[in-house]
């Protein structure tokens, strides 16, 4: 499954997920668009979103199971990132 940015702050959380597996950020709509464009790599559990709200801040986590891997992958109108499952024996 892949994945195009639609936005700078879209391509720095799936670059952070190619790096580490997992990426905070503090903007409220983005969890909200990773919903609906992402719906299908949500749903198949290759990506994992949460909320985290304190008193003095509100977070939210994205966060790729151990067996997934995110790949950057250049492209003609942008960089698209490509989920892979791998079996871990």
């Amino acid at each position: 499954m892949f994945v195009k940015s639609w936005s700078k702050e879209a391509e720095q959380i799936l670059r952070q997920l190619s790096l580490s597996g997992r990426a905070y950020s503090r903007d409220i709509k983005l969890p909200r668009e990773f919903g609906m464009k992402c719906r299908d790599i949500i749903d198949t559990d290759f990506l994992d979103i949460a909320t985290i709200r304190n008193k003095r801040e509100h977070k939210t986590l994205y966060v790729t199971p151990p067996d997934i891997v995110v790949i950057p992958k250049p492209g003609e109108r942008g960089i698209n990132f490509h989920f892979r499952r791998f079996k871990i024996l």
